[in-house]
């Protein structure tokens, strides 16, 4: 990043002038920064639903990553038949 230019107007703003590659960069930075709280906001709401609902165990989900549909896998956990 290059060094900033600070103007001062007649009534005293001042003004910062940079590099447009830098604008660019900050202004990527701060849409990253504004995506990653926003991932954070959903992982805490996510967490916090844990505490309220009831999570499925381990092995359905297991079974489900292996490949059986969502209900077979509840099947088997509730050791139930088709029939």
């Amino acid at each position: 990043m290059n060094a900033p230019q600070i103007i001062k107007t007649s009534t005293g703003e001042e003004l910062v002038v940079i590099p447009k590659a830098d604008y660019e960069a900050l202004l990527h930075a701060a849409e990253e920064a504004l995506e990653d709280a926003a991932d954070v906001a959903i992982y805490d709401e996510r967490k916090a639903d844990l505490k309220t609902e009831r999570a499925l165990p381990a092995d359905v989900t297991m079974d489900v990553l292996r490949g059986s549909s969502r209900l077979k896998a509840l099947r088997n956990w509730r050791k139930l038949t088709q029939a």
